[in-house]
Order: C-alpha cells, then sequence, then structure tokens
C-alpha cells in the first residue's frame, strides 16, 4: 500500500471533468522529443501475444469496456495502459488495470508488464523542493530510489518526475503480487513512467521511459466470440 503522504485519492477515471482535462491532452499535436532508453525487462518471462489477442482475451466479461492510454516515442506507441470497466456511464469505476508494453521493436507483440485492480490520481507537486535526478544507466543519474528520511521510493522518484515535467495529471495503479506503475502525463502532452517494484517484501522505484504524445481513446468493446 502507498503512504498517506502521497496525498492519492480514489479516482472514477470516467468523470466528466477529468475526461475534458484528458481530451485535450489527447487532440494537442506534438513533436516527439525523447530519449532513447532501453527497457531492462527480459519479455520471453511475461506473457506476450500480438495486441489484438491480449485484447481480446483480456476485454471480456465481466469488464466489457476498456480505455486505453497510447503512450509515444518516436513515432511509436510501445506503452499501453488498458483500463478495464463494466459500463461506459460517467462515474464508472475501473475494475482492472493492464500495462502492455512491446520490447521489440520489430514485433507485433505486446508483453502484459503489469496488472492490478488499483487504480486512481494523485495531486499535481510540480513546484516541489526535492533535489533527486533519475535517468537511465549511462546518464550518470540513479535509475531507482531506496527510502530516504522516511520518504517511500516511490514518493521521492515522482516528485522528480513531477517537478521535471511540470503541471501534470498523474495516475497510479496497484498490485499485490507484482510490479504496479505510475504515469505522468504533463499538460504540452510529455510523459514519464515510474515503475514501483515488488522484491519480496521490499519495493523499490525506477524510472520506466519516457517521451512525448499520449493518444487516449475511451469505451471501446470487443465482439463477443461465438
Amino acid at each position: 500500500m502507498r503512504s498517506g503522504c502521497e496525498y492519492m485519492r480514489e479516482c472514477h477515471y470516467a468523470q466528466p471533468r477529468r475526461y475534458s482535462c484528458l481530451s485535450a491532452l489527447a487532440c494537442l499535436t506534438t513533436i516527439v522529443v525523447s530519449l532513447s532508453m532501453p527497457l531492462q525487462v527480459h519479455a520471453d518471462a511475461l506473457k506476450c501475444k500480438n495486441l489484438f489477442d491480449l485484447i481480446r482475451n483480456e476485454a471480456v466479461e465481466p469488464t466489457k469496456f476498456f480505455d486505453t492510454f497510447t503512450f509515444k516515442k518516436e513515432g511509436r506507441g510501445d506503452n499501453i495502459l488498458l483500463l478495464l470497466k463494466d459500463s461506459p456511464a460517467p462515474g464508472t469505476h475501473v475494475k482492472r488495470w493492464l500495462f502492455l508494453t512491446r520490447f521489440d521493436k520489430d514485433s507485433l507483440d505486446f508483453c502484459v508488464n503489469g496488472q492490478g485492480e488499483g487504480f486512481g490520481q494523485l495531486s499535481d507537486m510540480h513546484d516541489n523542493a526535492s533535489e533527486e535526478k533519475f535517468g537511465m544507466p549511462g546518464s550518470g543519474y540513479a535509475r531507482c530510489a531506496s527510502f530516504k528520511e522516511q520518504l517511500p521510493p516511490s514518493l521521492i522518484v515522482r516528485l522528480w518526475a513531477n517537478r521535471e515535467l511540470g503541471p501534470s495529471t498523474i495516475f497510479f495503479t496497484e498490485s499485490k503480487a507484482a510490479s504496479s506503475f505510475d504515469f505522468l502525463i504533463s499538460n504540452d502532452n510529455h510523459w514519464i513512467i515510474i515503475e514501483d517494484k515488488l522484491n519480496g517484501d521490499t519495493r523499490s522505484s525506477c524510472y520506466f521511459d519516457r517521451g512525448s504524445g499520449v493518444s487516449i481513446q475511451q469505451n471501446l468493446t470487443v465482439a463477443k466470440q461465438n
């Protein structure tokens, strides 16, 4: 569970005021400006299929509807957050989430990089005074955070990412058995993803990826199989 100092609140994703904000993000015309950052995950240890089959297998009864956030980098959408719901009506609670990643740029397969039931929104704190910096290997900065002065690692990395992006919409996910993820989307449509890793009883928080451009699709359905 996350610390109370992280200002979390339950997120009913389909509330109109959230959609108005996110729709604005989706409609922005953006120039892709991002760093090349290899993802340090072994895809062969995950469930991987082509995107259509993954969605068809997951978006079934009782979660009939789903929303997608496609996080773009260098013109590609290799990271997709899938939110599963049982109704398209405003105020519907997200029942389950999946985070899909394409690790091989030459493949059509996406892998289930994380999944769980906890989903919500966190407060923007872009004007925080933290001094930590994070980066990928070779950048000269640490990629992951550890506890510091009683602050949880997830908060330490997120404060950096929020400061880096400026005013942002921030979603968190929770998983009891595996990694969970935070998704920060700035007002000008740049993004950073943070992975909260579970190692036994210990969690560490790491900078996962970043890029520019987020496309959002809402209330999609999958045709029933005969």
